[in-house]
Protein backbone atom coordinates (compact mmCIF):
# COMPACT_ATOMS: atom_id res chain seq x y z
CA UNK A 1 0.00 0.00 0.00
CA UNK A 2 1.27 3.81 0.10
CA UNK A 3 1.28 4.60 4.07
CA UNK A 4 -2.78 5.23 4.74
CA UNK A 5 -4.57 5.82 1.39
CA UNK A 6 -7.11 2.86 1.08
CA UNK A 7 -6.65 0.87 -2.37
CA UNK A 8 -9.01 1.36 -4.90
CA UNK A 9 -9.61 -1.70 -7.25
CA UNK A 10 -12.85 -4.39 -7.50
CA UNK A 11 -13.78 -8.28 -7.53
CA UNK A 12 -14.50 -8.76 -11.49
CA UNK A 13 -16.41 -12.37 -11.37
CA UNK A 14 -17.44 -15.71 -9.07
CA UNK A 15 -17.29 -18.58 -10.42
CA UNK A 16 -18.89 -22.02 -9.27
CA UNK A 17 -16.33 -24.93 -8.98
CA UNK A 18 -18.78 -27.03 -6.45
CA UNK A 19 -17.25 -30.39 -5.91
CA UNK A 20 -17.77 -32.06 -2.47
CA UNK A 21 -16.01 -29.12 -0.59
CA UNK A 22 -18.58 -26.54 -2.25
CA UNK A 23 -15.98 -24.52 -3.13
CA UNK A 24 -16.71 -20.84 -5.18
CA UNK A 25 -14.12 -18.78 -6.67
CA UNK A 26 -14.22 -15.11 -6.51
CA UNK A 27 -11.94 -12.99 -8.93
CA UNK A 28 -9.55 -10.39 -8.23
CA UNK A 29 -9.78 -7.08 -11.20
CA UNK A 30 -6.79 -4.69 -10.88
CA UNK A 31 -6.00 -3.34 -7.30
CA UNK A 32 -4.30 -0.17 -7.30
CA UNK A 33 -1.55 1.19 -5.81
CA UNK A 34 -0.37 -2.74 -5.50
CA UNK A 35 -1.75 -4.33 -1.87
CA UNK A 36 -0.86 -7.70 -0.49
CA UNK A 37 -3.35 -10.01 0.57
CA UNK A 38 -2.19 -9.62 4.46
CA UNK A 39 -3.05 -5.89 3.65
CA UNK A 40 -7.25 -6.68 3.54
CA UNK A 41 -9.50 -8.50 5.51
CA UNK A 42 -11.98 -10.40 3.58
CA UNK A 43 -15.43 -10.58 5.22
CA UNK A 44 -18.47 -13.01 3.79
CA UNK A 45 -21.75 -12.32 4.88
CA UNK A 46 -24.02 -15.47 4.58
CA UNK A 47 -27.66 -14.39 3.65
CA UNK A 48 -29.82 -14.24 7.18
CA UNK A 49 -26.73 -14.86 8.92
CA UNK A 50 -23.85 -12.81 10.77
CA UNK A 51 -20.56 -12.11 8.79
CA UNK A 52 -17.14 -13.67 8.99
CA UNK A 53 -14.19 -11.76 9.40
CA UNK A 54 -10.81 -13.50 7.66
CA UNK A 55 -7.69 -12.16 8.71
CA UNK A 56 -4.98 -13.66 6.68
CA UNK A 57 -1.40 -13.66 7.45
CA UNK A 58 1.99 -14.53 5.95
CA UNK A 59 4.30 -17.51 7.26
CA UNK A 60 6.64 -19.31 5.59
CA UNK A 61 5.75 -18.51 2.43
CA UNK A 62 2.39 -19.39 2.61
CA UNK A 63 -1.21 -17.11 3.62
CA UNK A 64 -3.58 -18.61 5.78
CA UNK A 65 -6.90 -16.75 7.05
CA UNK A 66 -8.22 -16.95 10.33
CA UNK A 67 -12.08 -16.43 10.91
CA UNK A 68 -13.93 -14.53 13.76
CA UNK A 69 -15.95 -16.21 14.69
CA UNK A 70 -15.13 -19.62 13.81
CA UNK A 71 -17.04 -20.97 10.96
CA UNK A 72 -17.59 -24.23 8.42
CA UNK A 73 -16.21 -21.92 5.75
CA UNK A 74 -12.85 -21.90 4.82
CA UNK A 75 -10.88 -19.22 2.57
CA UNK A 76 -7.98 -19.68 0.20
CA UNK A 77 -5.90 -16.78 -1.68
CA UNK A 78 -4.32 -18.19 -5.03
CA UNK A 79 -1.61 -15.88 -6.45
CA UNK A 80 -1.38 -16.71 -9.98
CA UNK A 81 1.88 -14.48 -10.52
CA UNK A 82 3.53 -15.70 -6.97
CA UNK A 83 4.94 -12.21 -6.17
CA UNK A 84 2.93 -11.62 -2.78
CA UNK A 85 1.04 -8.53 -4.25
CA UNK A 86 -3.03 -9.02 -6.02
CA UNK A 87 -2.76 -9.09 -9.70
CA UNK A 88 -5.48 -9.36 -11.92
CA UNK A 89 -7.17 -13.51 -12.31
CA UNK A 90 -5.61 -14.00 -8.83
CA UNK A 91 -9.00 -15.46 -6.32
CA UNK A 92 -10.13 -16.46 -3.44
CA UNK A 93 -11.50 -20.14 -3.02
CA UNK A 94 -14.37 -20.26 -0.37
CA UNK A 95 -15.09 -23.58 0.61
CA UNK A 96 -18.14 -25.08 2.56
CA UNK A 97 -20.53 -23.34 1.04
CA UNK A 98 -24.07 -24.18 1.45
CA UNK A 99 -27.65 -23.18 0.02
CA UNK A 100 -28.17 -19.06 0.14
CA UNK A 101 -26.72 -16.17 -1.37
CA UNK A 102 -23.13 -14.79 0.00
CA UNK A 103 -21.63 -11.14 0.05
CA UNK A 104 -17.69 -10.83 0.40
CA UNK A 105 -16.26 -7.76 0.90
CA UNK A 106 -12.60 -6.62 0.68
CA UNK A 107 -11.38 -4.25 3.36
CA UNK A 108 -8.25 -2.30 3.70
CA UNK A 109 -7.05 -3.26 7.32
CA UNK A 110 -5.01 -0.07 8.14
CA UNK A 111 -8.15 2.45 7.28
CA UNK A 112 -10.96 0.05 7.66
CA UNK A 113 -12.33 1.50 4.18
CA UNK A 114 -14.43 -0.67 1.96
CA UNK A 115 -12.76 -1.75 -1.53
CA UNK A 116 -15.24 -3.20 -3.32
CA UNK A 117 -18.09 -6.20 -2.83
CA UNK A 118 -19.56 -9.15 -4.60
CA UNK A 119 -22.71 -11.29 -4.13
CA UNK A 120 -23.32 -14.32 -5.49
CA UNK A 121 -25.83 -17.41 -4.87
CA UNK A 122 -24.63 -20.82 -3.89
Amino acid sequence: GDGGSTPSGSFTAVQKIGGTDNIEKVIFGQITPDTNITELKIIVTPSGDSSITFTPTFTDGVVDFTPSPTTGLDLKYVDLANDGKISVGDYLEISGCETGTYTVSMVFTETGDLIDDISFTY
